[in-house]
C-alpha cells in the first residue's frame, strides 16, 4: 500500500477497519504516519457493533464510524480532517 503511495502527501486517511489477512485499518493508518513522518488525521470506518474499533482506534486520537455511514456526515467529518490537517502543518 504504501508503496502504492510513492511520496504524495496526505492530508489524511479513511479506512475500513476490518482490511485482508487480519490487518486493520488502524494500523495500516499508523504504518502510513509513520512513512509520511506526521500524524495523518483518521477516520476509520467498521461494520463490527463491537467496541473492538473504538478501542484500538481512539486511543490513536482516531474517529470512529459505524456503518451504514450517512454520506452528509463523512463528507462532514472529512473536511474537518483535511482542515486538521491543514491547521497542523501551520502556515
Amino acid at each position: 500500500m504504501i508503496a502504492v503511495l510513492g511520496s504524495r502527501p496526505l492530508a489524511a486517511v479513511v479506512t475500513d477497519y476490518h482490511l485482508d489477512d487480519g490487518d486493520t485499518g488502524v494500523q495500516a493508518a499508523l504504518a502510513l504516519s509513520r512513512h509520511s513522518g506526521r500524524e495523518l488525521p483518521t477516520l476509520v470506518i467498521t461494520g463490527s457493533f463491537g467496541r473492538r474499533a473504538e478501542q484500538e482506534a481512539e486511543p490513536q486520537g482516531f474517529r470512529v464510524l459505524t456503518k451504514p455511514v450517512d454520506p452528509e456526515l463523512l463528507r462532514q467529518i472529512v473536511g474537518a480532517l483535511v482542515a486538521q490537517n491543514l491547521q497542523d502543518r501551520g502556515p
